[in-house]
């Protein structure tokens, strides 16, 4: 005899037989977020224990932890040789399937057990991800009579609960036994191989029980092997601890009790909570309400790879639980007041864990600041700065969120001093003390500006030295590569800020000429035809770019040569940089410079001096090129410096490492005065 789920028709009030919602229990079923992985082959089994705690306790209340048991046994494939796990046999003692929670199992989606966290689809779980199900269950009808009740439930559209008349299950006292048998396609080959795995699943999933020392007996059985899960839970346990915690609430004086559990961190197995420690509140030995600590304390995983578990208990919980154990009746601020004072307990058993990720926050900070010295106006009081993190920042990325939102605030605070100032009519002690902890912050937020662009330029040198160690793979790599780092090709200063280049790799000067050209053909802004593309050109007056004046006097023309090259000829203009650099002279004294719109309004580079600068290796080629020619070594014998006439200009030769080395020895002067580790 089969029995339809949903029927088909109810009574109404006027007798009147009228037609209900019906529900397809085999589209609910296949639209069940449930994919298929190992955890999900567990849920059927785990909805099945749970049902077995509710039954429990309805039948023994208060001593259901002393009278309770649940055996979970598994069930092998002895035809296989490697005899694979195919289901579970889930038996409890407790009230059974009386016609209430019969009435409730035939309801998808019933609100019976709701208060209990209950959603009423656990059941629609195990069509999903098992053939078989067998239900079979003894219980006491109203006249106190035991009854049995045995059916199979199957995924079909109509008489999912189908009635077997003779069973052979030898069940002589009142309780159920859930069998789940044989997986489903979609997760047969998701299934634990190993019974660890199962155990510490099981445990997951109902930690806050085990931890509480709230749940009746539950076994695991495998072949014949008894495994008692309340001792499987005790052997994670690292160190526990027991304290009583006093405080007053409303004038009364609270008695609490908490127990305080270390675990390793495999105890975890299996859940998905972002969050490694709890504290759970109890009432008569059940669970009633639990809080993450996690961001409370600002802690993860504690010193071992432990996490933390505070159990509380007391008579004043006890006296206030509700009803259904899920909650207490209390205000919402006086649950607060109970965690505040329970978690400063917490913190004070794990002040070694805080002290630990206190001082790796410290860490974290300091490090941040050598990276971004902007910050360096909380080196100075790191302490108070770590007090007042979230609990939450444990990250590095979300420590450095905070010292960003910390600059913010002073920087607005900042601002608003200001503002005082211009509204207050007299001077005050307070507006003094505003002034003075704004002008600390101003003085060493300067200064920390100052470090970070110093250390960025260091990191600039870092990566010309790389370039100059790679292999020159195509002959004019290494020479665009340098060009690019110290000033982007193709453009000028009027596409360009003064941070998109780093001119002061050659001369710190270099960065105030407000003009330059950087590879672009000397027509677009010299009156001349040529095509010749000089690497760097600049013009010291700026307002010569702008149609202010006439009055420039200085260009600067820099080349850049590939590293180790040798193949300059002092007979080919093409392959002579003196000569190159020559011509270039004459061509800008030729022609005018023409403004920012093209106009070419004086011959105003006539009488300009010039200034050169060639980046290249001194080789034997490119010495051979200065004979005859007044160059003299550099006062370090690192470089060539030269005059020539007709055109008058300057040259100093810089050899790659001499670019390098005086960079840095320039840069380190900063690094030291601002007490930066050079090794940064």
């Amino acid at each position: 005899m089969g029995i339809d789920v949903i029927s088909s028709c109810v009574n109404n009030e006027l007798g009147i037989i009228m037609p209900s919602l019906q529900t397809d229990i085999v589209g609910r079923v296949k639209r069940l977020p449930l994919d298929p992985t190992e955890e999900s082959t567990l849920l059927p089994m785990f909805e099945a224990i749970s049902n077995g705690l509710h039954a429990i306790e309805d039948r023994f209340g208060n001593n259901s932890l002393r009278n309770g048991v649940i055996t979970v046994t598994i069930l092998r494939d002895d035809g296989d040789e490697n005899r694979p796990i195919i289901g579970y046999i889930i038996q409890d003692n407790g009230v059974g399937l009386n016609q209430t929670n019969f009435d409730s199992f035939c309801k998808p989606d019933s609100v019976y057990k709701i208060k209990r966290g209950g959603k009423g689809v656990g059941r629609l779980g195990w069509l999903k991800v098992f053939k078989n199900i067998d239900v079979y269950s003894r219980f006491q009808d109203q006249s106190g009579q035991i009854e049995t009740r045995a059916f199979l439930f199957k995924l079909t559209n109509e008489n999912q609960i189908e009635e077997k008349i003779n069973s052979a299950h030898a069940l002589t006292e009142v309780g159920t036994i859930i069998t789940l048998k044989d997986f489903t396609q979609d997760f047969h080959n998701k299934v634990p191989t190993s019974v660890d795995v199962i155990k510490q699943r099981i445990i997951a999933h109902f930690l806050p029980l085990f931890a509480s020392e709230s749940v009746p007996k539950i076994s695991l059985i495998d072949d014949g092997q008894k495994i008692d899960l309340q001792d499987f839970f005790d052997g994670f346990k690292t160190n526990t601890s027991e304290e009583e915690v006093s405080f007053f609430l409303n004038d009364e004086e609270i008695h609490l009790q908490i127990r305080h559990i270390k675990l390793n961190k495999k105890i975890r197995l299996g859940l998905s909570l972002k969050n490694y420690n709890w504290l759970y509140m109890a009432a008569n030995s059940r669970v009633a309400n639990e809080k993450k600590l996690d961001n409370y304390l600002g802690l993860k995983v504690l010193e071992g790879e432990q996490v933390y578990i505070g159990c509380a208990y007391g008579d004043f919980l006890d006296q206030r639980v509700n009803q259904e154990r899920t909650g207490f009746n209390c205000k919402a601020e006086v649950i607060e007041e109970i965690v505040r004072s329970l978690s400063s307990a917490i913190k004070n058993y794990l002040s070694d864990d805080i002290q630990a990720i206190k001082q790796q926050k410290k860490k974290t900070i300091n490090s941040l600041i050598d990276e971004h010295p902007q910050f360096l106006y909380i080196k100075g009081d790191t302490e108070s700065f770590v007090d007042h993190l979230a609990p939450s920042a444990i990250q590095k990325k979300d420590i450095f969120a905070a010292m960003c939102a910390d600059r913010y605030e002073k920087t607005s605070k900042f601002k608003r001093v200001k503002e005082n100032i211009a509204l207050t009519p007299s001077f005050t002690n307070e507006i003094k003390k505003q002034v003075e902890e704004c002008n600390r912050f101003i003085t060493e937020s300067g200064q920390g500006m100052l470090a970070e662009y110093v250390l960025t330029r260091k990191v600039t040198i870092e990566f010309l030295n790389k370039y100059l160690e790679l292999n020159d793979v195509e002959q004019y790599e290494k020479e665009d590569a340098v060009h690019k780092l110290i000033v982007p090709m193709r453009t000028d200063s009027n596409r360009l800020t003064i941070e998109d280049h780093n001119l002061w790799l050659l001369d710190d000067r270099l960065a105030f000429f407000s003009f330059f050209a950087s590879d672009q053909p000397i027509r677009q802004y010299i009156d001349s035809d040529s095509e010749k593309r000089p690497d760097v050109a600049f013009f010291y007056d700026s307002c010569m770019a702008w149609n202010e004046t006439e009055n420039g006097n200085k260009v600067v023309l820099v080349e850049f040569k590939r590293p180790s090259r040798d193949d300059y000829s002092v007979y080919s203009k093409d392959k002579n940089p003196i000569q190159q650099l020559i011509d270039y002279i004459q061509l800008f004294k030729e022609g005018g410079l023409k403004d920012y719109k093209g106009r070419t309004p004086s011959q105003n580079l006539k009488n300009a001096s010039f200034h050169c600068y060639l980046v290249a290796d001194l080789t034997p080629s490119l010495l051979s090129c200065l004979q005859g020619r007044k160059f003299t070594d550099t006062p370090d014998g690192k470089g060539k410096i030269g005059y020539f006439s007709e055109p008058d200009g300057f040259v100093e030769i810089i050899p790659y490492d001499k670019l390098v080395n005086d960079a840095q020895m320039r840069n380190a002067i900063f690094l030291q005065k601002l007490g930066i580790n050079k090794t940064n």
